[in-house]
């Protein structure tokens, strides 16, 4: 049976999805709008769930942590969905294995501290400005096959670690303002991207070689190390 989805609050008690739900968007309860946003420490996602609509738990000050059901159903996060959720540390990204798309900045503003998406083999793409303002980020995992799109980790100033199999593309301040960045990892024999007509915002890389990323405006050249 499937486990019902949930919110718990500030005092530790808890109101309940409806049953069956596909998509999950503002929720409502007799205190209002404010209460939840002030109040929604966690959410419990369904099995049931396609889709967490655009701008679901934007400003949801209070909240802390995103549980996610095993062999979830969720294949898209909307735009702004945990914009400016300011307390949000803990995502369960490894049970949203069939996850397609994250929409922009999803999980902007955001207090993550550490991200882990490499599991998720279904994901076809990210927005633009994902992770954007995540202040307290300094870590992420990548699956294979992204494209990293503008404004990803731009004024992640204590992001130190970005790890990936490979990546196509980099957008415009993809790492802009990241002044702690220190190591990209890229496990695959070959890989290469950039964008055209800016020299300050390219990657090339080849087997057996170190090449070098620079941080957008800041001009910060950053070591691709092959593993």
């Amino acid at each position: 049976m499937e486990e019902r989805g949930y919110v718990i609050y500030r005092d530790g008690s808890r109101a309940y999805i409806e049953e069956g739900i596909t998509v999950l968007g503002e929720l409502s309860c007799d205190k209002g709008k404010d209460y939840l946003r002030e109040n929604v420490i966690e959410i419990f996602v369904p099995k049931s769930v396609l889709m967490i609509m655009e701008g679901a738990f934007c400003d949801f000050t209070a909240l802390e942590k995103l549980r996610i059901a095993k062999d979830s159903m969720l294949r898209c996060i909307g735009n702004e969905a945990f914009f400016r959720c300011g307390r949000l540390k803990t995502v369960e990204f490894e049970n949203a294995e069939n996850l397609q798309w994250i929409g922009y900045c999803a999980f902007a503003f955001t207090g993550l501290e550490y991200t882990n998406m490499s599991d998720l083999n279904s994901l076809e793409g990210i927005g633009r400005g994902i992770f954007k303002g995540c202040v307290h980020l300094q870590a992420v995992k990548l699956p294979g096959g992204l494209s990293i799109p503008d404004d990803c980790f731009k004024g992640c100033k204590n992001l130190l670690k970005v790890e990936t199999e490979d990546i196509s593309y980099i957008g415009a301040d993809a790492f802009e303002g990241c002044s702690s960045l220190v190591k990209i990892e890229i496990h695959d024999e070959y890989m290469y991207g950039g964008v055209d007509g800016d020299d300050y915002h390219k990657v090339y890389y080849r087997s057996g070689n170190e090449e070098f990323i620079s941080c957008m405006t800041e001009k910060k050249y950053i070591k691709i190390i092959k593993l």
